[in-house]
């Protein structure tokens, strides 16, 4: 099975408020000037509640609503001059399943009327399941996407990712593929960014926070030079450590001289690290099978220990947590029946492994059925048990149940890793499970990509949806929501931030829908919701 190494200027879509930020529009007359403090408005359902924007200007403009928008909603003059508050104001809910959108066109008077501001203004469906606060888009002109993330102590986010572009919000790219950092304040504007990587591609794939308040981030690197200094053949695993404004401190590669992959890492209680994913051992391997790769650091990226597990076949991990009994928990796929791996029950198997403190292997467990069963995720639960999510194409097996293609899917395990139940969701397309976690409710979030409009969507905005879905303590569905619009979207994780609240991050090829302002290829995207 192939892995992929890699599978968003401010979006301005935004929740209760404006998009503040300057918009200047010029033109090659520098006589005239016109911008507005903000490119888009998101209504409330509220009749009479009101937003505002200021139209700065020398010149006298004119307001052109697009056509139909008088229905849900009024601006309070037709035209103006000079610096100018305009009021918007909420004339009807609005009762469709789906956000509704109209412009706001500001034209300067000129013989021309070359100078145009054009505002979007949207507005969610009255009986949504979940409220967005926000729901931001940061990148460039090319691709870029986020993957994981960090709260930090100030309230604020941090996002690792990876980004091709080098203007917008990404700027400093080395070449190629970059890993890039980005940090959001409380409300999902941007603080600052970085870009780290050489003239090759490299990729940010998770991150965690250090004691000293910065930030270690894990990914991978093809480069040679710049800010990776040394290269050890093919893709190399790649861990930077920043300070808490994302500066460098040091920057390692880790691996042999074929391809190593780290996907996850988790904090040690001495104050290392451990990263987990996969290794293509050199001796006696000619078809390149890669091994699950375990090996700790200090905090100072030496190596503590190294360990691989697997058999004969394909095996990696893609996650790991701190066990509920000490030491670590470790998913990933098989398609080993023999080493460390046990037996396989067709296809890509879920792997389970405990591991101490040292990285020694304690025990593991094998789930799947005759497809393809892909783990992404595993996080401890409130009982002391563990919640895997992934993504399965099987209908045996472990997994009795197929909506059709591919399937999320959730397994409760105990202390020992024994199932307790297991879940699948979805419909008659592709969809896909990417992360688990606990709620303070004692149910779980889990949140990753869905092609289908049937089963247990009701909803399909157009290709591949981010999909969040909260579940009792049981795994049965309470609510589900679809995010993104007719490009292809993903959410990658989701955390709760407080009660009913979570924060949000994928990656949108979308500028429609839930996006406003896609600023070219994918963007990162970061969604605040609160549910209703």
């Amino acid at each position: 099975m192939q892995k992929l190494f890699g599978c968003f200027l401010m979006v301005c879509v935004i929740v209760g408020g404006s998009c503040k930020k300057s918009v200047d529009q010029l033109s090659n007359n520098h006589d005239t000037t016109l911008s507005s403090d903000s490119t888009s408005l998101h209504l409330s359902n509220t009749v009479g509640a009101k937003d505002s924007f200021t139209v700065t200007t020398n010149v006298q403009f004119v307001i052109t609503n697009s056509a139909g928008s008088d229905t849900w909603f009024t601006t309070n003059i037709a035209s103006g001059q000079g610096t100018t508050k305009i009021k918007v104001t909420t004339a009807a809910s609005n009762p469709f399943d789906t956000m509704r959108r109209a412009t706001i066109t500001i034209r300067a008077v000129t013989p021309d009327s070359s100078h145009v501001i054009i505002i979007t203004v949207i507005q969610n469906p009255q009986t949504q399941v979940n409220r967005s606060i926000y729901s931001y888009a940061y990148g460039g002109s090319k691709g870029d996407f986020l993957y994981g993330f960090v709260k930090t102590t100030d309230g604020s986010f941090v996002a690792v990712g990876t980004s091709l572009s080098n203007d917008g919000d990404a700027t400093g790219n080395h070449g190629g593929r970059d890993l890039w950092l980005l940090k959001v304040d409380s409300s999902g504007k941007k603080v600052w960014q970085h870009q780290y990587g050489g003239s090759a591609d490299d990729y940010g794939l998770a991150i965690t926070s250090t004691p000293e308040g910065g930030f270690l981030s894990v990914g991978v690197t093809q480069s040679n030079d710049m800010d990776v200094t040394t290269a050890l053949g093919g893709y190399d695993a790649w861990i930077i450590k920043t300070d808490a404004n994302g500066n460098k401190i040091w920057a390692k590669s880790y691996g042999t001289n074929r391809n190593d992959t780290v996907w996850s890492v988790v904090n040690t209680p001495d104050g290392g690290y451990v990263v987990v994913g996969s290794s293509i051992p050199a001796v006696n391997n000619p078809s390149y099978q890669t091994d699950i790769w375990i090996f700790k650091i200090d905090n100072n990226g030496n190596v503590v220990w190294d360990k691989k597990y697997g058999g004969s076949s394909w095996d990696g991990a893609n996650w790991i947590a701190q066990a509920s009994d000490g030491g670590y928990l470790v998913t990933g796929y098989s398609l080993s029946t023999d080493g460390d791996v046990g037996l396989n029950k067709g296809g890509d198997d879920t792997w389970l492994g405990k591991i101490d403190e040292n990285g020694n292997l304690m025990w593991h467990q094998v789930f799947g059925g005759s497809g393809a069963d892909f783990p992404y995720c595993i996080n401890k639960t409130f009982d002391g048990g563990y919640l895997i999510t992934g993504t399965t194409s099987s209908s045996d097996g472990d997994f009795t149940v197929n909506h059709g293609r591919t399937d999320f899917f959730a397994i409760k395990t105990d202390i020992s890793g024994n199932k307790a139940w297991q879940k699948t969701y979805g419909g008659s397309s592709a969809d896909q499970g990417l992360w688990g976690q606990t709620t303070s409710d004692g149910g779980y979030i889990l949140a990753g990509i869905s092609g289908s409009s049937d089963g247990d969507l009701t909803l399909n905005r157009g290709g591949d949806d981010g999909w969040l879905v909260k579940t009792d303590a049981s795994g049965n569905i309470v609510w589900q929501q679809t995010f993104g619009g007719g490009g292809e979207d993903v959410i990658w994780s989701a955390v709760e931030i407080g009660s009913g609240s979570f924060e949000i991050v994928g990656s949108s090829a979308s500028p429609d829908g839930d996006l406003v302002g896609l600023h070219g290829g994918t963007d990162g995207w970061i969604i605040k919701i609160q549910h209703n």
